[in-house]
């Protein structure tokens, strides 16, 4: 089936709309007696601030937003609904029109990282995150015209910004067949869209941030690209979707959770590719191979160890090769 785009906007990751001032801060908090930090984190570029007002903290998020300023509204609606069911922090206050939203500031007990071993401390840590997914894909959509995020769009336009010699063929036919192959529609939620351990705190009880890719997709891609950071293997994929599911897992539903592994697979690769080129980066024979003989779990493993670094060019691209060739056996 020939690639048929679903209108999922483009994104780029840029910076935040400039420093917010004191008196802008005064504004948003309606007092002047608070204590301000520096804080870090988000996908997009934002800038965070921790700020405490009388003994209370609180999280400021400014972002420029990955979709352009017309697209905060549909992350800051998302995310204030899904604070009123406990899946994120608190909103207080949110201008999509200035990229500003107040939340809870929460003490994050989880590790950073992007090894699957942390969640390992945690009793049920499973269970319990993918209970709080299953409760996001079945939060009603009560706004009508919130836009798609389908991985195939992002991949079908990171290609064609892509030089074609930029890769060796094998590769660009990996992509190709992902943007040809058929996208589910037969299920429309509520999604994240970038549902990983990363993106997860744990205080008590699990949330979810960073919500700047959510939007309309299948409900089992969020846990598609959870289980490939969590670096479960094809022969463990009917446990973790029968957890998802509470129950065993039909022919079809893991056939369709199959194809959404590969195609979170190539998303997370393909993204950086076309700034790569932009950059000057120039491929060699030696980066294709680097990382042939790891799994997936080993590659986590190494970045978080930081024997491996996501931005250096050279070992972006090895990891991004890595993602393609896995991405490979889910066809």
């Amino acid at each position: 089936m020939q690639y048929n785009s679903h209108n999922s906007p483009h994104f780029s990751i840029g910076e935040a709309i400039g420093d917010l001032s004191a008196d802008a801060i005064k504004d948003i908090l309606q007092t002047d007696s608070y204590t301000l930090q520096p804080a870090t984190g988000g996908l997009s570029g934002a800038k965070l601030y921790k700020v405490c007002v009388d003994g209370h903290d609180y999280l400021i998020r400014h972002t420029s937003g990955i979709f352009g300023s017309k697209e905060i509204h549909q992350e800051f609606y998302i995310q204030e609904f899904m604070s009123n069911k406990q899946i994120t922090p608190k909103v207080y206050y949110s201008d999509s029109n200035l990229g500003i939203i107040v939340m809870d500031f929460i003490e994050n007990t989880l590790p950073k990282g992007r090894s699957p071993n942390i969640l390992n401390n945690i009793p049920n840590g499973l269970d319990k995150i993918i209970k709080l997914m299953r409760t996001l894909h079945k939060t009603p959509r009560e706004d009508k015209n919130l836009s798609y995020r389908i991985a195939q769009d992002y991949i079908a336009y990171s290609l064609a910004n892509t030089p074609q010699d930029f890769l060796q063929t094998a590769y660009v036919e990996i992509i190709k067949s992902y943007v040809k192959k058929e996208w589910p529609l037969d299920q429309l939620v509520i999604t994240h869209n970038d549902f990983r351990s990363d993106n997860l705190l744990f205080n008590q009880q699990f949330q979810l941030i960073d919500w700047e890719l959510s939007g309309l997709s299948h409900p089992l891609y969020d846990l598609a690209y959870f289980s490939n950071y969590q670096a479960i293997s094809q022969d463990e994929s009917s446990d973790i979707l029968s957890l998802y599911l509470e129950r065993m897992p039909r022919e079809n539903e893991l056939g369709t959770f199959k194809t959404l592994r590969g195609f979170a697979y190539v998303f997370s690769a393909i993204l950086c590719l076309p700034g790569l080129a932009a950059d000057g980066f120039k491929p060699l024979n030696d980066y294709y191979h680097h990382l042939t003989n790891d799994t997936i779990r080993q590659i986590w493993d190494k970045v978080d160890n930081g024997d491996l670094d996501i931005n250096n060019d050279m070992d972006e691209f090895s990891i991004s090769m890595r993602l393609l060739a896995e991405a490979k056996e889910y066809l």
